[in-house]
Order: structure tokens, then sequence, then C-alpha cells
């Protein structure tokens, strides 16, 4: 899985013999050419996840379509618009008749063709579709993209296919997502649009028995070991566009034991019962080793059939808040491999991180546990760089100073070497 991120950043194929891509192409093209969406639903197809029939259309036929003449001449001069000239009445007009150029213009022949023969070698050619961007720096670590470009579902037939897809490409051009560009400091040519074309899951006139959102945290807080369900009956698009109030579980597991708790009050019949949020939890589990490596956690997007759990995208959760002790300062985190170094001196495997990761609040702070000290459940103890644990240091000093009255530079003093110290946060009657 360290070779899938090294293929996010370096690898670039620009120009496929044929731009339609199943998820095994799609998996080994990867990011540069799939784009981020698109090259996530094929690792989890490669890693045995089930993922709807389909794939992806190259980001070569946006990179083909805007070096055209008339629509270069219009894009190019975009290049320059600062995030606050985005609003403007003057660039709106500009970028509204680079999207209209874009859809009414539709696909060139020879990307139409393609699409045509995926359809039919996949058996989707009379079957409802997802039409989905997947641009090329979407649904990564640092860029989202959440919401910014469109998706279509339910999509019927070549001419509907080909439609949509001008309608994902024109929605790079957009104010909204000009702005994000702008902001996330991503140029426009560094962006190309690759589209997934997958089939819908569920009923071809109800939907899935459910759909919705799961995080391998608690989006809010940022507490870890914690699955955050949020789901509704048929399509998820409304729980991810905010446009209903979804039925939410927490899923959290002790040893053997897993509690689900329903957390909303809307009062509505459980769409899913609590054996079904169990086992789609554990796929996500699942989701966050196989993607986030068991250090990032994961926003997963999914349906239900009433047999199977169908995972349609992940993306790494941005912005993440900071779970710790109350008075831990949240700016930054010192990690430290201090006293981790001598007795774990190598990387580690994905089978020992996997049982060292659940198992490191009860290894790290056995001496605050001793004594009764409240720790916050699923904190981030411990996290690898370069495949070597560290960990958290400020909050190491916190807990033995405001717990047992152990000074910061005492803290320091036990683990070895050179640490940088918070302030101590109160006075202490062990102190000195």
């Amino acid at each position: 899985m360290a070779a899938d991120r090294r293929q996010r950043g370096t690898h670039r194929v620009d120009r496929q013999d044929d731009p339609a891509l199943t998820w095994e192409q799609a998996f080994a093209a990867g990011a540069a050419v799939a784009g981020g969406k698109g090259w996530n639903l094929a690792r989890l197809a490669r890693y045995g996840f089930k993922v709807p029939v389909g794939g992806v259309l190259a980001a070569s036929i946006y990179n083909d379509l805007f070096r055209t003449p008339d629509v270069a001449a219009q894009a190019e001069p975009l290049a320059t618009v600062t995030p606050d000239e985005v609003g403007d009445e003057e660039v709106k007009a500009r970028l509204a008749a680079l999207r209209d150029r874009v859809i009414r213009g539709g696909l060139p022949p020879a990307p139409r063709a393609a699409v045509g023969r995926f359809l039919r070698q996949a058996g989707l050619e009379d079957l409802s579709v997802a039409v989905r961007s997947s641009a090329v720096a979407e649904d990564g670590a640092d860029t989202a993209f959440a919401g910014v470009h469109e998706s279509h579902l339910g999509v019927t037939g070549l001419d509907a296919v080909c439609a949509a897809v001008s309608r994902c490409f024109a929605s790079l051009w957009t104010p909204q997502a000009v702005a994000y560009r702008r902001r996330m400091g991503v140029a426009d040519d560094d962006t190309p649009c690759a589209v997934v074309i997958c089939e819908m899951v569920g009923d071809p006139h109800d939907g899935p028995q459910a759909a919705g959102v799961a995080f391998s945290c608690e989006p809010v807080t940022g507490e870890r070991q914690v699955v955050t369900v949020e789901l509704t009956a048929g399509l998820g698009d409304a729980v991810v566009q905010g446009a209903v109030a979804p039925q939410r579980y927490a899923v959290r597991q002790s040893g053997p034991d897993v509690e689900v708790a329903r957390l909303d009050t809307t009062g509505e019949a459980p769409i899913l019962d609590d054996r079904e949020i169990e086992a789609l939890a554990g796929v996500i589990v699942r989701v966050h080793w196989a993607l986030g490596d068991g250090d990032t956690p994961q926003d997963v997007e999914w349906a239900y059939d009433g047999r199977t759990f169908w995972m349609l995208q992940s993306r790494p959760v941005t912005r993440l808040p900071r779970w710790t002790f109350p008075g831990v300062p949240t700016e930054t985190t010192t990690w430290s491999d201090a006293n981790i170094r001598d007795s774990l001196p190598r990387p580690l495997t994905m089978a020992t991180w996997s049982l060292l990761d659940p198992t490191a609040q009860a290894i790290v702070y056995a001496s605050v546990q001793a004594v009764q000290y409240p720790l916050p459940r699923g904190m981030q103890v411990l996290r690898r760089f370069g495949g070597r644990p560290y960990f958290d240091l400020d909050s190491l000093q916190w807990s033995f100073n405001d717990s047992i009255g152990i000074t910061p530079a005492g803290t320091n003093r036990a683990r070895g070497g050179f640490q940088p110290e918070i302030p101590a946060p109160k006075a202490h009657p062990l102190l000195g």
C-alpha cells in the first residue's frame, strides 16, 4: 500500500490506448490518470471490497478537450483569477461561457465511442448508472473538493452518459471550484478531471434499502477507535448534501464486546438493525486499514441493497480535530519516539501495527491508569512516520503532571532524550 501512495504523487500517464478503464486498469494507472475518487474505488475493488460494476474514464479525455483551441482560449486567461475576483460579475460570466462551451460541445467522436464500448463491455448499456467527477487532486489528504464537483445519478443510455460526463468536466469551472483551487494552491492544469461510471445500487426505481456516509472516527470531536454512521432510506446523496436529518450511530468495540449506540433523535423506526450497523462498521474498519493504513481515518460513502454493503467512495477525513485531554495545547502536536526506538527499532509491518495500535493507550498510560486517572476514550496515542511509531508527547506530559505530579521535564528524563516541554498546567503538591 506504500506503493499506492507513491503512485498518487509520481506516476503520471496522460495518454491511454483506450481511455475507458476497468477498475483493475484504473488501479494500475494511479490517481494521476483515474483521479482521486476513481483510484480509491479501484483500490477498494483490488483489496476485495464490494464496488459496483464500472470503471473510470481517464483524465486524458479532459486534457485533450481543454487543449482544443477554442476551449483553451477561454480557459487559459482564467488561470490568473484570484479567489477575491471569482465573485466578480465579469469573471462569473466568463466561467459560465466556458461551462456552456464544454456542455454544448459534448464529447468528441473518439471519447464518445470509448464510452459506448465501455458500457457494452461492462453490461451497463441499458442500466442506470452513476456518473461522478474524479478530479486528480480530489479526495486527497489535503484537498477533498467535497461537494465542489458534480455527480449525476440514475443516468441511462449512451447519449445521457456522455452528456453527464461533459457536465462533470464543466463543474470544474464553477466559481466555487475555481475559488477552492486558488485557496488550496492547486493549479488548473494540475487537476484534470477523470470520471467514474458505475452501476447504481439497489432497485432501479426505489434505490438501495439504505445508504449514507460512515467515518472511521468521530468527525466532529476527532475521537478515534469509533465508527460513526449516518444513513437514510434510499439514495445517500441527501445525507451527503445535508438535505435530510439522517439516522446516526456510533459503534465502539471493547475487547470482544461491540457497543452500537443510536445518536439521533428523529424518533423514526430504525432503517437498519443493530446487527446490520455492526456489520457495516466492520467493513468501515477494514477500509480504514486498507486505504488509511490504520493511521488516517476515512470518510466513506456506501449503499446497502439488503444483502451487501457496497463501497461508493472513500477519502481521508480532512481537518480532523485533535482529541486529547482538555488542557493540552492543540495548535501543534509533538510526536516523539523516545523510549520506543530502542524496543521497536525497525519499521512495523501492518500486522504488528494492527496489534499495537488498539492496545497503545493501555501500554503508554499504564501509570496514570493505575491511579484511576480518566483517559479520553479513542485518543490517538501513537502514529507512524516512515513506518515507525511515535507517541503524543504533549498529552503524556499533561497526564503525568495532572495525575501524579511529574513535571514535563521529569517525563522527558524518564523517556530519555531532549524533548520540548509543555507549560506545567497547574501547581501540584507533588511537584518538586
